[in-house]
């Protein structure tokens, strides 16, 4: 019995449970409230004595609790701000620094036969379509292409209309193939000029060295501020080529991304290759 009275004094101990602003819980004064009108009662001491054990266990749990939030929230924020610092140290995939402290390659195309055989090309059927330019305008200039191609095929051939009518037209014909010959040597001699074979983002990202062919395979480069280079189309575009513009020059640069290189695939996708107005 005296072992009873003990635990249960013990366990009517005020409890001291504070919030976060230190006052006490509304919960410690109820339970107070309560064990002061228990105590006073002669009728309900044996009811405090059974029964408050239990509430008593109730209510440190209850208080146990209270007091381990201000612990968790704590922990809580500890963590947060741990999360916050880790998530900030973390590179984002566009978060890419242009200034660079040396010169960085970005994209490198070698085909260096291909413009060769293409000059070559280009040359040969310069005089091929030249060649053919004269021979149209001479030969079918004369009266007796007709003549001996009635005595060869027959008057009732087709043929002999065909050269006839084609006298008619000599002069269209040696024009158009004397425009083939420029046209194709045209294009065999521009295109290279226009075919990226290498980038180069130069120290401090502020300008872009370009490096194109030329005839025969050859090379040549030149720089340009980054801010007068915009690209129309990304590099996820399902184009074979990339078309660039550069301002103050004509027609647009071609990068072949199926076979060359992208050395730096996020400087050209986050700072070269960027579609920019140019004014």
């Amino acid at each position: 019995m005296a072992l009873a009275l003990q635990l249960g004094a013990m366990l009517t101990r005020p409890l001291n449970v504070h919030c976060r602003l230190g006052r006490h819980c509304k919960l410690q004064t109820l339970f107070n409230t309560f064990n002061t009108s228990a105590t006073s009662h002669p009728i309900c001491k044996p009811a405090r004595d059974i029964g408050c054990v239990y509430l008593n266990s109730a209510l440190k749990s209850l208080a146990a609790s209270i007091q381990s939030v201000p612990l968790l929230h704590a922990q809580f924020s500890r963590g947060f701000r741990s999360f916050v610092r880790c998530f900030a140290r973390v590179k984002k995939p566009f978060d890419v620094d242009s200034n660079l402290p040396h010169d960085v390659i970005v994209y490198t195309y070698q085909n260096d036969r291909f413009y060769k055989m293409l000059t070559i090309f280009g040359i040969i059927q310069f005089f091929f379509w030249l060649h053919l330019a004269g021979f149209c305008y001479r030969t079918l200039g004369s009266g007796s292409t007709t003549e001996k191609a009635e005595e060869l095929l027959g008057k009732t051939n087709s043929w002999a209309n065909i050269i006839g009518a084609v006298e008619q037209y000599r002069y269209r014909i040696a024009v158009v193939c004397l425009l083939l010959a420029y046209v194709v040597m045209a294009f065999a001699w521009f295109y290279p000029h226009r075919s990226i074979t290498r980038l180069t983002l130069l120290k401090g990202g502020e300008a872009l060295q370009v490096d194109t062919y030329t005839h025969f395979g050859r090379m040549r480069n030149f720089t340009v501020p980054l801010s007068n280079v915009s690209f129309l189309q990304s590099r996820e575009a399902k184009a074979t080529n990339l078309a660039m513009k550069i301002k103050g020059r004509n027609f647009y640069y071609l990068l072949d991304k199926n076979n060359g290189k992208f050395q730096e695939p996020e400087l050209f996708d986050y700072v070269v290759g960027l579609k920019r107005e140019l004014n």
